[in-house]
């Protein structure tokens, strides 16, 4: 039987080297992440003649809180991006606006937000809907320091369900922004 090889000395050295700079990597790669707010969605509800920015159906206003929770909870693990806690997003909002809760309409109420909850960009969107058969997700992604729109997208659904919203807010992170694929998104059922 033959001895094992002898160890050079600075072997031990250089693996905890390679060691400690993949740690260091790994901290640098996470505290270089971008803070995101994801506000809750607007609406534009057209389906009784003149718009109304809020909601003629109570369901709906449960589905505008739904779908920005499925775009947080998609955005949660993304690689460039820390999402902001959004627990104190109401009274945010209530300071910056008095309580208007139409963000996607006001540039300066959505600056003034993200200032506040320390967000570097921020994901604004609403819904416009048509009828119950026809609507339109929207959403902008924004640099806060500058105000320039970094990226947009727009779904049309065709029906007024949960799982509608669900696959429109799913499809605007993967096909319109390219900000997930089909191996992070959640699955539908979740929420």
């Amino acid at each position: 039987m033959t001895p094992p090889p002898a160890r050079h000395p600075a072997s031990g050295t250089i693996l905890t080297v390679c060691i400690l700079l993949l740690c260091a990597w790994a901290v640098t790669a996470s505290a270089e992440r971008t803070s995101l707010l994801v506000l809750d969605l607007g609406i534009v509800d057209t389906t009784l003649g003149e718009a109304s920015y809020t909601p003629h159906d109570p369901d709906d206003a449960d589905r505008l809180k739904m779908a920005a929770a499925v775009l947080r909870e998609a955005l949660a693990e993304h690689p460039s991006y820390q999402l902001v806690d959004h627990a104190q997003l109401d009274v945010a909002v209530q300071e910056a606006t008095g309580g208007w809760r139409q963000m996607h309409r006001c540039d300066t109420c959505r600056a003034a937000v993200a200032e506040t909850l320390g967000a570097d960009h921020i994901l604004t969107g609403h819904v416009r809907k048509i009828s119950n058969l026809i609507l339109v997700m929207n959403v902008e992604l924004h640099d806060v320091s500058s105000g320039e729109r970094i990226a947009a997208g727009q779904v049309h659904m065709r029906g007024n369900t949960d799982a509608s919203w669900r696959r429109a807010a799913l499809a605007l992170l993967k096909r319109e922004l390219g900000l997930i694929d089909k191996h992070s998104a959640p699955p539908l059922g979740k929420h």
